[in-house]
C-alpha cells in the first residue's frame, strides 16, 4: 500500500511533507491542475462526479469537431451563409424564367435542393454546437 506521500508524488503534486492522517504541506502554491489532483486524492469524487466532469471535458472536444463552426468568426459565419444560401437563392430567383418547361423547372429544382442539402448540413452542425454548450454549460444535467 502506497503512503499519502507517494500518492500525492505519483499525481505530480509539490509535497513536501504528507502523513497519512492527511496534514500536506506543498512546496509552492498549487496550480488548478494540481489542486485538481490533490483534491482527487484526499476527497475521491463520486461516480456522479467524474461523469459530470467527462461530459464537461468532452463538450469542448465535441465543440472543436464542429468543422464549419468550431472556429469560425461570426463575419465567417455570414459569409458562409451569404455564399452558400443566400447568394444561391438570389441567383435562382433572377435566372427563373416565365415560361418553365420540364428542364428547366428540373434544374431549378436540383439547385434548390443543393441548397436545401447545404442548409441541413449548417443545421446538423448547429445543433452539435448546441449540444456541446448545453454539456459545458450545464454538464450536470440528466441524460434524459
Amino acid at each position: 500500500m502506497t503512503t499519502l506521500y507517494e500518492r500525492l508524488l505519483a499525481a505530480g503534486v509539490p509535497v513536501e511533507t504528507a502523513t497519512d492522517d492527511g496534514i500536506v504541506t506543498f512546496l509552492r502554491t498549487l496550480n488548478d491542475a494540481e489542486r485538481q489532483a490533490y483534491f482527487n486524492i484526499m476527497e475521491p469524487p463520486s461516480d456522479a462526479e467524474l461523469a459530470i466532469r467527462n461530459r464537461e471535458a468532452q463538450a469542448k472536444t465535441n465543440a472543436l469537431a464542429v468543422t464549419l463552426w468550431a472556429k469560425c468568426t461570426e463575419a465567417d459565419a455570414l459569409a458562409w451563409g451569404t455564399t452558400n444560401i443566400s447568394a444561391p437563392l438570389a441567383n435562382e430567383r433572377e435566372n427563373l424564367q416565365d415560361t418553365l418547361t420540364l428542364a428547366s423547372t428540373r434544374v431549378v429544382i436540383l439547385a434548390i435542393l443543393d441548397i436545401m442539402g447545404t442548409m441541413w448540413v449548417m443545421l446538423w452542425e448547429l445543433a452539435r454546437m448546441v449540444i456541446a454548450l448545453r454539456d459545458k454549460t450545464w454538464p450536470d444535467l440528466p441524460d434524459s
